[in-house]
């Protein structure tokens, strides 16, 4: 009998987000154009500043970089925080693999196995994954569509915390969601962390695109939750250097921070020539965030307008790259339907692929008919890759009756 991999393993979710890529490559291999907004890669040129950074790296040997981090990259977050206003030394951050590290860090640091951390659904699906290889149980608190995905009733998100819950964990601007928290919103979650004594995790790589004038508040705002604040944040979006793969954990909590740099020390460092290139970026590269900013207002615009013309609900999305669309239809089968059966793909050689929304909720049964659509495509494709899912929509609901 051969030996199985841990059960554990085996129940760990499959992407949501990457699930039907197998079929978009096959479509590819024929000829097919598939419009991506399934994931938020944008198509933003990244700055040549990152470049070159690159070009200009002439050490003899790449080394094994600082395990906390490069200092000049350090260096370079605390700066950024400077220009926010807020105060973060190089001391209180630790360069991880993208946010991703971070959060996986974040939660490994205050939970054990067993515990619980609250997290407002819909939520990113990784954060599901990151939850389960530590054993620790996520409790989905409801936001909806209809409320635009806004922390109402924080009473009920209070009725959540048992003896078990360690944390809090919020993403503003939100992923999938696109909402934005307001400052009330933060205030009341952190009241509700210091009265139970939880520590706050926030995810906050998406903070300059928040759109409208609305500003994105940042928990390292609140001095009060300095014990128990711990920020995940991403060059990948801000900069569109997904593949850079790099990011940082922060917190003013000594006792955090000396434990994360054991666990920055396990995985030994951070690619050493991409925390070069980070640090100048970060430095220097504000500009390419605000060009992005524009260029990301727009498409939201335009997606909101095309989908919500077309008679569907859809959230509004007040920053980040997502939006949420209803599409009064399984939204499973409606993904395979577009890779495998709409009629474009034979006609015009295109489709478009979403990712379906019930792997972004903990609750049975929600988000089934629901959608996320990332509007990081260029304009003029964004509005193709619309309505071949509108078209197609239309073709799925004369297929189903079928």
């Amino acid at each position: 009998m051969e030996q199985a991999i841990s059960q554990r393993a085996q129940a760990l979710p499959a992407s949501a987000i990457r699930k039907y890529v197998p079929l978009s490559d096959a479509l590819k291999k024929t000829g097919v154009s598939v419009f991506h907004l399934n994931i938020g890669q944008p198509d933003v040129a990244t700055s040549h500043l990152f470049f070159d950074a690159i070009r200009a790296f002439h050490e003899p040997v790449v080394a094994y970089e600082n395990s906390a981090g490069n200092p000049l990259l350090k260096k370079a977050i605390s700066n950024y925080y400077a220009k926010l206003g807020l105060e973060v030394t190089p001391e209180q951050c630790i360069v991880t693999s993208g946010g991703s590290e971070a959060l996986i860090m974040a939660i490994s640091l205050v939970c054990d196995p067993g515990d619980q951390i609250i997290i407002p659904e819909p939520y990113y699906t990784n954060y599901n994954t990151f939850a389960m290889q530590n054993q620790v149980e996520v409790v989905p608190f409801r936001t909806r569509l209809e409320d635009n995905f806004a922390i109402h009733d924080i009473q009920n998100l209070e009725a959540l915390v048992t003896p078990k819950t360690k944390a809090i964990l919020i993403c503003s601007p939100n992923n999938p969601t696109g909402a934005v928290m307001s400052a009330e919103e933060l205030e009341q979650v952190c009241a509700i962390a210091r009265k139970h004594n939880l520590f706050v995790i926030s995810d906050e790589v998406y903070r300059e695109f928040a759109y409208e004038g609305l500003q994105s508040t940042s928990l390292l705002s609140k001095p009060e939750m300095k014990d128990l604040a711990i920020v995940a944040d991403s060059v990948s979006k801000r900069y569109s250097i997904c593949g850079a793969r790099v990011g940082w954990i922060a917190s003013r909590n000594p006792e955090v921070m000396a434990a994360a740099l054991k666990f920055a020390q396990a995985r030994l460092c951070v690619a050493t020539l991409e925390q070069v290139a980070a640090a100048e970026i970060i430095d220097k590269g504000h500009d390419d965030i605000e060009r992005a900013k524009l260029e990301y207002d727009a498409r939201r615009q335009l997606a909101h307008k095309m989908l919500t013309q077309a008679g569907l609900k859809c959230g509004y999305p007040q920053g980040a790259l997502y939006l949420m669309v209803d599409l009064g239809v399984d939204a499973e089968e409606f993904t395979r339907f577009m890779l495998t059966d709409y009629s474009g793909i034979e006609k015009d050689k295109e489709t478009a692929m979403v990712t379906p929304a019930a792997n972004f909720y903990k609750t049975p049964g929600q988000g089934l008919t629901q959608a996320r659509i990332a509007f990081v495509l260029e304009t003029p494709k964004l509005e193709k890759a619309i309505r071949h899912l509108l078209e197609g929509l239309d073709e799925f609901k004369k297929y189903a009756k079928k």
